[in-house]
């Protein structure tokens, strides 16, 4: 499998080298990130593995999945902010899930099994981007001013930024993505399983966002399908974002915005509501919970 686990914290790593404090791990089998937050419990020397059963001849898909599968494992072990995570629990499901792990046939169902182990932590900031979706680094910072919502296998424009390029080029809330420069949203969308935690759903979304994404001054054609089941190709010019652009993780940047004011009497009565009864009403947007807004939204 070449894909990337993610973790909300703090650190960093690149495509084949993540760093832990003074300690740099490499793999050229795999592109694995970990942003974990790292305590002084969790730099201590990791424990002793639980015994690995004898791996399959070298070169076989075997014997990448079960080095895969010990890599994530063993990057959880040694970061885990939770220094009780190298007792018992975590031995526990290495030996569960490996031998599956060892025999899967593909990358997606590699995934499967070690997001199944990822459950056992219970905890709900882990999960795996898929390499093939992940985007290119390069190619990111434009803004469309659109809002896309994955919803069963569909990607559905549900906010459009009336001060964005997208609305300027006439897309409409409710339609549904259907391809940027003649790529099939398939080709995003398929390769996650149905989500299952919060973060899963985020990273599936924020893929999509990147296969929509591209530099500032760059005009990708994206096809949508309205409600009657019309196509639309619309040429949309990426523009600077507004706010400020943050990271999360391994996942694309993404302009985190704040707006916050009073409601005019006006607006109060278009909600059917009587401003001398109702007195001040206040409005708060923000595109994303971040640090970077917190003070702000304080």
């Amino acid at each position: 499998m070449d894909g990337r686990l993610c973790h909300c914290a703090r650190a960093v790593c690149d495509t084949h080298i993540m760093q832990l404090g003074s300690t740099t791990r490499r793999s050229s089998l795999v592109r694995l990130c970990a942003a974990l937050t790292i305590s002084a419990a969790a730099c201590q020397e990791p424990a002793k593995s639980p015994p690995i059963p004898p791996s399959a001849p070298a070169g076989s898909l075997a014997l990448l999945n079960e080095e895969t599968f010990d890599e994530v494992w063993t990057i959880i072990r040694d970061t885990h902010p939770d220094p009780s995570i190298n007792q018992g629990e975590w031995n526990d499901a290495r030996l569960q899930f490996r031998q599956r792990a060892r025999n899967s046939r593909s990358g997606e169902e590699l995934r499967g099994v070690i997001e199944d182990m990822l459950q056992t932590l219970a905890e709900s900031h882990f999960a795996i981007i898929p390499h093939e979706v992940s985007g290119t680094a390069e190619l990111t910072g434009g803004w469309s001013g659109l809002t896309l919502q994955v919803l069963g296998r569909d990607a559905v424009a549900t906010r459009v930024d009336p001060r964005g390029p997208a609305s300027r080029a006439g897309v409409k809330l409710g339609w549904i993505l259907a391809a940027s420069e003649g790529d099939p949203l398939s080709t995003v969308i398929d390769p996650f399983a149905e989500p299952r935690t919060s973060l899963e759903r985020l990273s599936r979304e924020r893929a999509v966002d990147g296969f929509i994404a591209g530099r500032p001054g760059m005009t990708p054609r994206f096809t949508f399908v309205d409600s009657s089941g019309s196509n639309h190709d619309v040429d949309v010019t990426l523009e600077d974002p507004p706010g400020e652009s943050v990271t999360f993780g391994n996942l694309p940047p993404f302009p985190a915005e704040l707006d916050s004011r009073w409601l005019t009497n006006e607006e109060i009565a278009s909600l059917g509501l009587d401003p001398a009864r109702t007195g001040r009403v206040g409005y708060l947007r923000f595109s994303m919970w971040m640090p970077v807004l917190s003070a702000r939204i304080d």
